[in-house]
């Protein structure tokens, strides 16, 4: 892993561990479409329907398309609102969510090389929870951000056009509540 995986990798391991500890629920689980795999990890906040989220993600976009022969690495934070909540007859909870937060990584953008990038990161879904703390969801997550590329005599910085690219592209969770 390169010095800038590490880093990223200990800043998401240091926003896990500032979330507060008062909290009602918790969820831990993994996302998966085509332009990243991930594990992320939910907080929710005492007696409201927000939560947030903080993941940790392989940017596999430019790897699935062939251009790339490795994967980027990415960690992001939410805070995810509730804004619409069902119960079915059979004790399953089905909610409408969506989320604003930041995002930051080190990935090619489309049919460019690595670089850094930064930007905020959104997120509109929905999910049901089963009454066996089952979580499944679908989600679309859309990152408005920049791409900085270093190169020998300069630095070139440009839209990070993966990110809106690829949102269209549904995002499948599972998690489990604990």
């Amino acid at each position: 892993m390169s010095g800038w995986g590490k880093m990223i990798l200990i800043a998401a391991v240091a926003l896990l561990s500032l979330l507060p500890g008062h909290c009602q629920s918790r969820s831990l689980g993994a996302a998966f479409s085509f332009s990243s795999i991930g594990i992320s990890y939910e907080h929710g906040l005492s007696e409201t329907d927000t939560y947030i989220e903080a993941s940790l993600r392989a940017e596999t976009a430019e790897m699935f398309a062939g251009r790339q022969p490795y994967p980027g690495v990415s960690a992001s934070v939410l805070w995810n609102n509730t804004f619409k909540e069902w119960v079915s007859s059979a004790g399953n909870t089905i909610r409408l969510y969506t989320g604003l937060g930041l995002a930051a990584g080190y990935a090619p953008d489309q049919k460019d090389v690595y670089g850094l990038f930064g930007g905020l990161k959104g997120k509109i879904g929905g999910e049901c929870l089963f009454t066996r703390n089952a979580i499944i969801s679908i989600s679309l997550v859309p990152i408005l951000g920049l791409h900085m590329v270093e190169h020998p005599d300069h630095y070139t910085m440009k839209f990070y056009k993966i990110g809106l690219i690829y949102s269209i592209a549904p995002e499948i969770g599972i998690k489990y509540r604990f």
